[in-house]
């Protein structure tokens, strides 16, 4: 009988991270993609190369520490001298289920095929989620215009290259790019976010670490080992340093994890927008871009969470903790004998600063590795990577309009199937596709924008044809909900209202991924249930904006204040529902709304 050929790259997600093989979503998905064929699956058809805490790519600065602080991983010199010139970190010197960078992604694909293979049918692939520095981007004193320019520039070039070498190397496969979810929400629950929080503050080695990860020389090294756990708690302990307290206060741990709660997922949704673009812009018939239906509720501690919640070390409840500590221990012995910790062996020696750090880094590796599971998909998780990943192939199978169109229905679920023909027109599939994400942007004066913030409860509403069941109109709260950034008239994106002295003119870029959000998440909105779309608000009592002085004096600040040059409400980063020139953002009655039919 006929068999395909499955192959996976990534990081812990593709790998599965605290899954047994036959839980993993590439398996699932593999076997489903076989059975949707017609053909026989069996285990070994697939090879996952994916592994724990790769990033897509790295720096020349992070190779070079990464074969200092990690030299056992070489038998001898001239191997480590070889990696540290670009050569490849073999897949399995380190086990899979335990982090380290290497082999990154792009690595993963040039040593299984060094050049174009053209045997495999299907190719999983992911990567983003370690190329991020979540401890620049959740430092209470960074500013939002930095952190989002490097994300821009950081994961836009790397998911770009990274999706042209799987559709190069794997010249006849459908790639399935997946993404990723909500790590946090405004869902998560604040009072075990605090627990956490508090478990955490009295585990010293960590402190160790997130110093290390700010201040020493080795920061490329020693932040690979917070990997995920590094998004919730560098926040806490930075901004414990923030305060000057060695012991935090009751309140000090509430603001963080608010703090933390926006943050994470503002980022998750410029990460997740920016993945999107790039498949559409790949415009390749084979490409499939697929998040999971993970939405806000179901992120940690959240009303239904789809990720693995324990984090303590020694109680780890996922179903491989007992064989990851196992592994994490042997691998510890390992480097106890090349290093001769606590000790030190030449050329090493306990006097050197920079051996103490590493020790300590290695003290607390082996926490990370035993805790890894923390915030990865759990078998329901995976399940929804799954559902995703079957119902977008499928799409994909059924007529001739394919991946550029197909990319933007990732998250698609399996009772949104649409057959459809192979004569069914652009418009018709639109209209009958799914909503994945919103985004509005408005050009106007920054005081504008610090009147509508500022004075106003904004909102994106959603008005459908055929209300189901009890339900009216979508709300899709802007303020808590939407990623936001401003942007000037060459589109260079993210500049802080700090390096504007004075009034001036931009666009501000509001997204809201309605895939993801409560308010529409689990149940399926299609373009063709849309009436109309609102760009709304509600004046909040009492609110007094601050405002910034005028360039041109002769014009009237609280006039200015409520113009806009241009507004533009569009779905899924192409299809305008609303492109108006010049208006003005004026309340009646307490609210404005501006509606705008959707044709």
């Amino acid at each position: 009988m006929a068999r395909m050929k499955f192959v996976a790259f990534g990081d812990s997600v593709v790998w599965g991270q605290g899954l047994r093989p036959e839980q993993k979503f590439v398996y699932k998905a593999a076997r489903g993609i076989a059975a949707i064929e017609g053909v026989e699956f069996q285990g070994s058809d697939l090879t996952n190369r994916a592994h724990s805490g790769a990033s897509i790519d790295t720096s020349q600065e992070f190779r070079e520490e990464f074969s200092r602080v990690w030299a056992y991983l070489w038998d001898n010199e001239a191997g480590r001298q070889k990696f540290r010139q670009g050569g490849i970190l073999p897949t399995g010197t380190l086990p899979q289920e335990l982090s380290a960078r290497f082999p990154t992604v792009l690595e993963q694909m040039r040593e299984y095929a060094p050049g174009p293979d053209r045997s495999v049918d299907v190719v999983f692939v992911d990567g983003g989620g370690n190329d991020l520095n979540f401890t620049r981007y959740l430092h209470p004193e960074s500013t939002q215009a930095a952190d989002l320019e490097e994300a821009e520039q950081i994961l836009r070039d790397r998911y770009r290259r990274l999706l042209g070498e799987a559709l190069m190397r794997f010249p006849n496969a459908t790639v399935v790019a997946t993404g990723y979810y909500p790590l946090l929400s405004p869902d998560t629950d604040m009072e075990r976010m605090k627990r956490l929080f508090y478990f955490f503050k009295d585990v010293a080695g960590w402190q160790q670490s997130v110093n290390d990860a700010l201040y020493s020389d080795a920061q490329p090294a020693v932040l690979a080992a917070l990997g995920v756990l590094g998004v919730l708690l560098v926040p806490y302990l930075i901004y414990k340093q923030a305060m000057g307290e060695s012991t935090p206060k009751f309140q000090d741990v509430e603001a963080m994890v608010r703090y933390s709660k926006g943050r994470v997922w503002q980022i998750y949704q410029f990460a997740s927008t920016i993945m999107r673009e790039e498949v559409l812009d790949a415009r390749s018939a084979r490409l499939l871009f697929c998040e999971p239906f993970i939405g806000r509720e179901n992120a940690l501690f959240g009303p239904a969470p789809k990720v693995f919640e324990s984090y303590d070390p020694d109680n780890m409840a996922d179903p491989v903790a007992q064989e990851r500590r196992r592994l994490a221990d042997v691998e510890y012995q390992k480097i106890v004998r090349h290093f001769g910790f606590p000790g030190a062996v030449p050329p090493y020696s306990v006097t050197d600063p920079w051996f103490t750090g590493v020790y300590d880094h290695f003290q607390d590796t082996l926490d990370t590795w035993r805790q890894m599971s923390f915030l990865h998909p759990n078998e329901a998780g995976a399940d929804a990577y799954v559902e995703s990943i079957l119902h977008a192939y499928r799409l994909r199978r059924s007529g001739s309009l394919r991946g550029t169109i197909l990319s933007r229905g990732g998250s698609l679920r399996r009772e949104n199937h649409i057959e459809k023909s192979s004569a069914m027109s652009i418009a018709t599939w639109r209209t009958l596709s799914k909503i994945d994400f919103a985004r509005v942007r408005i050009t106007g004066t920054l005081n504008l924008f610090r009147y509508m913030e500022g004075a106003f409860d904004l909102k994106l509403r959603l008005l459908l044809k055929h209300p189901k069941g009890e339900r009216g109109p979508l709300d899709l709260p802007i303020r808590t909900d939407a990623g936001a950034y401003y942007s000037d008239a060459t589109g260079r994106k993210f500049y802080d209202e700090k390096d504007f002295p004075r009034n001036s003119t931009l666009t501000r870029n509001y997204i809201l991924l309605i895939d993801k959000l409560r308010e529409s998440g689990g149940d399926t909105l299609f373009y063709s249930d849309l009436s109309a779309v609102e760009l709304c608000g509600t004046v909040v009592p009492g609110a007094q904006p601050t405002y910034l002085p005028e360039k041109f004096g002769s014009r009237p600040a609280a006039e200015m204040n409520r113009m806009f040059e241009r507004l533009e409400i569009s779905i899924d980063g192409g299809w305008n529902v609303a492109d108006v020139w010049s208006g003005v953002w004026e309340p009646s009655d307490g609210k404005v709304a501006l509606r705008f039919p959707v044709t």
